[in-house]
């Protein structure tokens, strides 16, 4: 340091305690603190820089060529991008699949599993104001093993949902934590000199996020459409891989320690700090004894603040060996910076709201649709998400090279303009998607008006031809082994009737047995459809199950009523998919040791959902059909 910046020399009118003669700070404490301050930086960097030289290399200059940067690049680095892509991968890969989760195997509603799956965002969100890398990966690790343990159960275990919340709360907690230290963690391992190796390991961190989100959210739900475990789909799969990584990520990063460069950590809570200004500002507005008026509201602080009785001020004071310097007067300089750029990031929560919506109504709206690509080719629900990193890939290089500097020809291109931008396609995407949900709403079945029912009708005789009338006057004709349907193409066919008691004349035409002149009633729910067969062992009443498939995989419903002449039948019940196992006569086309070679109705896990009596015109009889609940089933061939 030169003399004409020393605070110790003659013409700043300095001592050697450091302090000016005007100032009123304490020279033993004021010095105290400076070599301390001092000492404690010089130990950092020789214990940060383990060299003598800082700042170049052995030629006298910092790298700028790639042997030189290959050579000088801390190695420790690779191992924290590693971690990233681990962790990364981790967590996409359990959040593309957690909504389908939340869906079929805890059964939520769309919007219970929305509000979930934004509940377990906000956790993700805020929890970075907490934790460390080590300990809260431990964390992080343990909630992805809860939740693949939790996804092992049936879907009717008492394990569900409350295994499954403490995971996600786990989950949330570790990645909060991990999420603000790792990308600090990883400056810290370069010197202030080595500006162009700290810029590509930014790159290369980036890239390595954006690679273990668009791998995960491709593989992911391939992992979960995979049979397994005697259902159609695995998630414990889908969440294990996710939790194996993050065991990955731990000890990649701790396999390094002896290598990291650890500064130490701050004694300060900026947070903290911050708060502390505004509160004694607004006391100080409030009480306002001067009669001041400044022009900005923080300065109120100073009309409390006395720099000898604060310690930073002294610190300054005597590292400038200036004695009218004040650490306060920059600090509220900053904190009027900070509250000017909050009204540029008031739109951010409302964007990041409705970007994660991909993950919640967007995959629940791609659902309803049909995946299919060619043929047998299906594009998943939850893998739509891979594009979103693989543009974000694509996209980077070529606003750079292209988009930018032919658009900067004509317009000068600004952050604010590129975010205002950016706010206006985010608009019209919403747009587009709500075109294509009315589109979706049209395919979706029919559902009740409070208050109102609907009643199909099934004749199942093979030669008779049957009039149904309802109490309200509504008359309905069924052909021979014909069904009433309420499509958009055959409409309407159902009869709608208010919910209550409701009754209904039958007559026929033909072999129609002992079906003359009948009248049977049935009880109807509010918003519910029921059907009504009519057959030679009698009538019967059931209630239909509308709602779509949720398993993103192309499946359909599929429901049996099994109603045979000669035996009653109220046992399990299981379709042969048509897939001929290696090692076995084609003839028989199920492995019976593979439960996934099945699609099966188990008693004993409440999918024999009523057993109903057959009502003729002496009234209930005791001949009885088992009503088993619809299932969804993937396309193909079964037996």
């Amino acid at each position: 340091m030169s003399s004409g910046s020393n605070p110790w020399s003659k013409e700043n009118g300095g001592n050697r305690d450091g302090i000016g003669p005007n100032s009123n700070c304490s020279g033993r404490t004021a010095a105290g603190h400076a070599l301390v301050l001092n000492r404690e930086k010089v130990t950092a960097e020789n214990e940060w820089t383990g060299q003598k030289s800082i700042g170049t290399t052995k030629y006298g200059q910092p790298a700028t060529t790639w042997t030189e940067i290959i050579r000088e690049w801390p190695k420790s680095t690779l191992f924290i991008v590693c971690n990233e892509f681990c962790e990364r991968f981790s967590y996409y890969g359990m959040r593309t699949v957690l909504t389908l989760y939340f869906l079929n195997v805890l059964k939520y509603s769309a919007n219970t599993a929305t509000m979930m799956f934004n509940g377990f965002t906000v956790l993700c969100y805020f929890t970075p104001l907490l934790g460390t890398i080590f300990f809260v990966s431990l964390l992080y690790t343990i909630g992805q093993w809860v939740l693949c343990l939790a996804s092992v159960q049936n879907s009717a275990s008492s394990f569900h949902p409350w295994l499954d919340i403490l995971g996600l709360f786990i989950i949330g907690m570790g990645t909060g934590g991990i999420k603000p230290c790792v990308c600090s963690f990883g400056g810290d391992q370069f010197e202030p000199y080595q500006q162009k190796m700290l810029s590509l390991f930014f790159s290369l961190f980036y890239f390595s996020i954006n690679a273990g989100s668009m791998i995960s959210t491709f593989v992911s739900p391939l992992f979960r459409a995979s049979p397994c475990l005697g259902q159609d789909s695995c998630y414990p799969m889908a969440f294990g891989i996710p939790a194996a990584l993050m065991v990955l990520s731990t000890i990649l990063f701790m396999s390094a320690s002896c290598w990291y460069k650890k500064p130490p950590p701050p004694t300060e809570n900026i947070f903290s700090e911050v708060y502390k200004i505004g509160k004694k500002a607004v006391a100080n507005k409030w009480r306002n004894d001067k009669g001041n008026n400044p022009p900005h509201w923080l300065d109120y602080y100073f009309d409390t603040h006395v720099c000898i009785y604060d310690s930073k001020c002294c610190q300054l004071r005597s590292q400038k060996g200036d004695p009218k310097a004040c650490q306060k007067r920059q600090f509220v300089t900053d904190v009027k910076c900070l509250l000017r750029l909050l009204v540029v990031y008031l739109p951010a929560p409302m964007f990041w709201a409705l970007y994660d919506q991909q993950g919640s109504r967007w995959l629940i709206q791609s659902v309803m649709m049909d995946g299919r690509l060619w043929g047998d080719t299906l594009l998943l629900p939850d893998q739509i998400m891979t594009l979103n990193a693989v543009l974000i890939l694509l996209f980077i290089p070529m606003f750079q090279a292209f988009v930018y500097p032919t658009v900067s020809l004509c317009i000068k291109i600004t952050p604010l303009r590129k975010m205002v931008a950016g706010g206006m396609l985010a608009a019209f995407a919403f747009v587009l998607s709500a075109i294509v949900q009315f589109k979706v709403n049209t395919t979706l079945p029919d559902i009740p008006v409070e208050g109102h029912a609907f009643m199909s009708g099934m004749n199942a005789f093979d030669n008779c031809t049957l009039n149904i009338c309802a109490t309200n006057g509504n008359c309905r004709t069924l052909e021979p082994n014909g069904t009433l349907t309420n499509t958009d193409r055959e409409r309407p066919e159902l009869f709608e009737l208010v919910a209550g008691l409701q009754s209904w004349q039958i007559n026929g035409t033909g072999n129609c047995g002992a079906i003359q002149n009948m009248e049977v009633e049935q009880m109807l729910h509010s918003g519910s459809t029921y059907w009504m067969m009519v057959g030679p062992m009698g009538v019967l009443f059931g209630e239909a199950d509308s709602e779509k498939p949720k398993g993103g995989m192309g499946e359909f419903r599929v429901g049996f009523t099994l109603a045979l002449e000669d035996i009653e039948y109220q046992g399990n019940l299981a379709l042969c998919r048509q897939q001929p196992a290696a090692g076995y006569d084609n003839a028989s086309t199920c492995d019976p040791r593979r439960a996934e070679d099945f699609v099966a109705w188990q008693v004993e896990d409440g999918e024999l959902k009523a057993k109903s009596a057959f009502i003729t015109q002496d009234g209930l009889t005791e001949r009885h059909a088992a009503i088993y609940e619809f299932k969804s089933v993937r396309p193909g061939s079964c037996s």
